[in-house]
């Protein structure tokens, strides 16, 4: 017989927050990381756009403290603190959508090296290498990579969550983010509507909870929430 505590220690929490900018997904980010030291958890927490610091910077010194901040400038520093083991309680990953943009400038630079790019069996030569940019039928190795990355990270033995901006440009792009979105077991969508008096109103919905039937239930504070979930972890 399986017994239910073995089970639970397979269990992680593996989350995606997504919404467009200014939705709340750093911050929130950030209020569930200092929860969680003050619970005496380690975060490492990748970020490869510079957007968290401002978040990051109203905390504590003693929470900064139990921080790890990993600030990754090239998509190979990106890529390893994505896979890195390790032995932290959570990594979070606040910006798959800057790490595809920082992938992209690292394969223009390799092409740009190299002076040609290929496409299936042909090979194209850089004219000008002032203006190159990544041709869009290469694209499909960056969005396998980026997957790659999201496949492996959350298979390591640490909870997961990762942030990210809606992908709806192209339907490669949709394809991208449905299939990065099966991965997780919880996914909210996070919102933000002008209100009447010329205020914002941030919320999230549910759009994922593996086990659960969500409805799209609406969160009008979803770092609480997430927080609330840790908690059930913890105890």
């Amino acid at each position: 017989m399986v017994k239910r505590d073995e089970l639970r220690k397979y269990i992680k929490e593996k989350v995606l927050l997504y919404g467009d900018t200014d939705t709340g997904k750093t911050y929130t980010a950030v209020k569930l990381s200092e929860f969680l030291v003050q619970q005496g958890k380690s975060v490492v927490f990748i970020d490869p756009e510079f957007g968290s610091h401002r978040e990051l910077v109203k905390l504590p010194d003693e929470i900064l403290e139990g921080i790890d901040l990993r600030v990754v400038r090239t998509y190979p520093e990106f890529r390893d603190a994505c896979l890195e083991d390790s032995d932290c309680f959570l990594k979070i990953v606040d910006g798959l959508s800057e790490g595809m943009e920082i992938h992209k400038r690292f394969l223009e630079d390799k092409f740009i090296a190299q002076g040609e790019y290929v496409v299936g069996e042909k090979s194209f030569k850089i004219q000008d290498k002032d203006t190159f940019t990544l041709p869009w039928q290469t694209y499909a190795k960056l969005y396998d990579d980026l997957k790659g990355v999201v496949y492996r990270a959350i298979q390591h033995k640490y909870h997961f969550v990762m942030t990210m901006h809606p992908l709806k440009a192209t339907e490669t792009k949709t394809e991208l983010m449905q299939s990065i979105m099966r991965k997780f077991d919880t996914v909210l969508e996070l919102r933000r509507d002008e209100t009447s008096e010329g205020g914002v109103n941030r919320y999230g919905v549910i759009k994922k909870n593996r086990g659960t039937d969500v409805s799209n239930c609406v969160l009008p504070d979803v770092a609480e929430v997430l927080i609330n979930k840790f908690k059930e972890v913890i105890s």
